[in-house]
């Protein structure tokens, strides 16, 4: 199998301008071994950055890619979000990994710091295996999601843990059969399905699993997010044996996603069939359960909510935790608490 190679030794460091690699590739395998610790180009290199501000390393119809070894990505992203606070300053950042049209990708054993964007971008792209990444950000970085996927299916993450300023999973549109295990997310906004909708957008995602994930001091929990305007759908949705640790929003659907929009029309994204099974920890505010759907074009709201298994107490002593439904028809077990009983049959 041709395999390129960074090498360890030494601790060496390489900086590394932005660049493409370009499929499709003769060999049906190919190993990227990072052993060495790669990092970007300062942000005021203007030569570095002249042709390419989107992507800082991409692949492109790459087929059979392993990408391991131990290494690391750095992507200096201080330098970017400092000049970015200037209003007047070009803003475009870059994602540090990108894979577009990459069947059968593997990453595992990869530390991921400071992307000046997204850490790792994922699209189009299908039979995914990512496992065994560390990836890291200030929790005040902005737009610095963990693993943002789109366009893809058969995407399976394992064993990583992810802080950042963002989402540490973005599950976006068109996406279907992703499963993530064994996640510890903190800092950062959740695990997320969306934000979807976007601009009137039609978007759909179906058959995803989240599974025995960690929640530290996080913005939110488990969340699915969609635009005032958009169209689509998010069916088959599962959330189970999550554990929150002083979690903002642990268990959200905001249908008002970025809900400042004055006169916009509602949400027309159908979200049915999501079960939460097994949810329990504690929330930094005391709202730990919120379902706020629009009634859109079929007038049900989101449709087939089950809660089973949830106990969800306020990390603050003194204070009680409880739920907000609206337009949220489902079922919710007895012995959840906080209860549930806004839930309409």
């Amino acid at each position: 199998m041709p395999t390129l190679v960074v090498p360890a030794a030494g601790n060496r460091e390489f900086l590394l301008n932005p660049l493409v690699f370009q499929g499709p590739c003769n060999s049906y395998r190919l190993h990227f071994q990072v052993g060495g610790r790669i990092v970007a180009p300062d942000e005021t290199d203007e030569a570095a950055w002249r042709n390419n501000r989107q992507t800082w390393i991409a692949f492109f119809n790459v087929d059979g890619l392993s990408l391991n070894g131990g290494g690391s990505f750095d992507g200096r992203g201080q330098l970017w979000w400092d000049l970015c606070k200037n209003e007047d300053f070009n803003c475009t950042r870059p994602t540090a990994l990108y894979f577009n049209n990459c069947n059968r990708l593997r990453l595992s054993k990869l530390r991921h710091l400071n992307s000046a964007k997204n850490h790792i971008g994922i699209s189009a792209s299908n039979i995914v295996r990512i496992s065994r990444l560390a990836i890291a950000a200030p929790g005040d970085s902005p737009n610095t999601d963990g693993i943002d996927i789109s366009g893809s299916s058969y995407v399976r993450v394992r064993d990583t843990v992810i802080g950042t300023g963002d989402d540490c999973i973005a599950i976006n549109g068109f996406c279907s059969h992703v499963d993530v295990a064994r996640v510890a997310c903190g800092p950062g906004h959740g695990i997320s399905v969306g934000s979807l909708g976007e601009d009137g957008a039609y978007q759909t995602v179906s058959d995803v699993r989240v599974a025995d994930c960690v929640f530290n001091r996080t913005l939110s929990g488990a969340r699915i997010k969609t635009w005032q305007g958009g169209s689509g759908y998010v069916k088959n949705v599962t959330f189970e044996r999550l554990r929150m640790i002083d979690a903002g929003n642990p268990i959200i659907i905001n249908q008002d996603y970025v809900n400042n929009r004055t006169g916009s029309p509602p949400s027309n994204i159908q979200i049915s069939d999501v079960t939460y099974d097994g949810v329990s920890g504690t929330s930094s505010v005391p709202r730990a359960i919120y379902f706020h759907c629009e009634e859109g074009t079929s007038g049900n709201g989101c449709d087939g909510i089950v809660l089973k298994d949830v106990h969800i107490a306020a990390a603050a002593a003194g204070v009680e935790t409880y739920a907000v439904c609206v337009n949220a028809h489902g079922t919710s077990t007895p012995s959840n608490f906080p209860s549930v009983s806004c839930l309409a049959p």
